[in-house]
Formats: C-alpha cells, sequence, structure tokens
C-alpha cells in the first residue's frame, strides 16, 4: 500500500467551470469510499507521498484454516511534501519462488513526489479519501492508520482508513 496525490476534482475544462461536475463527484468524495475502487492507475499522474508497505501476507503454500479471520494494523507514514493525500493504493505482489516475484502494482520502486510507474497491464485497488482530507497535512509526520480484517470463510478483506491522524 501507498499513498497518492492524484488528479484534484475537475475545476476547470476547456477554458469553462464545471461547478455540476465538481459539486456531484464533491458529493461522492466527501463520503469517502466505503470499499477500495479498482482503478488502472497508469492513466493517471501520481505520486507517492509513502513508501509502499505490506498489509497483509497470505502463505498459499498451506490450506487457509476454516472460519479463521486475520487481522492487521499499521501506519502509513507521509512525507511532508506540502502535497495533499487523495488516497490510498492496495495491490498484490506474489513470491513464487525466491528469485520469481509477480506484481499487480508498481514496476519501479517509488522515489518521493516523483511519478509513480504502475503496471498497465492490471488495476490497482483506490481508497479515496473523504473531501475533507484533499488538502496538504497540517503537520509534518502525518500518518494514516489502517485496519485489515481478512475472512477465511468469505476471502474478502474489509478495510477501515483513520484520517484524522492526517487532518
Amino acid at each position: 500500500m501507498t499513498c497518492i496525490r492524484s488528479r484534484p476534482l475537475l475545476v476547470q475544462w476547456k477554458a469553462s467551470t464545471s461547478p455540476f461536475f465538481d459539486k456531484t463527484v464533491g458529493k461522492g468524495f466527501r463520503t469517502g469510499s466505503v470499499d477500495p475502487e479498482p482503478h488502472p492507475l497508469w492513466e493517471y499522474p501520481c505520486v507517492a507521498l509513502s513508501q509502499p508497505q505490506e498489509v497483509m501476507n497470505f502463505d498459499f503454500s498451506i490450506p487457509v484454516p476454516e472460519g479463521e479471520r486475520q487481522c492487521a494494523l499499521g501506519t502509513v507514514e507521509l512525507e511532508p511534501l506540502g502535497l495533499p493525500c487523495h488516497g490510498a493504493v492496495l495491490w498484490m505482489d506474489y513470491c513464487l519462488t525466491e528469485s520469481m516475484h509477480y506484481s499487480t502494482g508498481l514496476l519501479e520502486t517509488p522515489r518521493m513526489g516523483q511519478r509513480l510507474q504502475w503496471d498497465p497491464t492490471h488495476k490497482q485497488a483506490v481508497y479515496f479519501l473523504p473531501a475533507v482530507s484533499l488538502g496538504p497535512p497540517k503537520r509534518p509526520g502525518a500518518s494514516l492508520h489502517y485496519r485489515a480484517v481478512f475472512d477465511s470463510h468469505s476471502g474478502e478483506v474489509d478495510l477501515c482508513f483513520d484520517t484524522k491522524a492526517i487532518y
């Protein structure tokens, strides 16, 4: 997972304003996305505001215990670049052997403040932060807290993000 800055809401398009579009889309951002949404991030310019970090780890060589829940709590430290954080991105990295790795996310190690290079053959899961969070972090060392719960019965991962620590 990494935190990103992507394009802000549309303010001007072809030299005219678009208040209806901004108002409509802005309502959706104010509520925040309930679940991460799939997006082909290679199409959108975005920059890293944090280093990637592991959220959950699954060992597919052993059976998943039936009815068990795996929980992960963590914090993503945001770099003080003075840029707003629009969302968090999640993807899978598969480590098949010691030397064989396959990623559905980044193609190269991110450099803070630089444009990210995403795998164009996959979509990444994006959790959009509420619109109230679209300004730069109010303090250096801001962080985004998360909780992820994997339910082995349904195969779903529930995610919860806390932006109060940022803004």
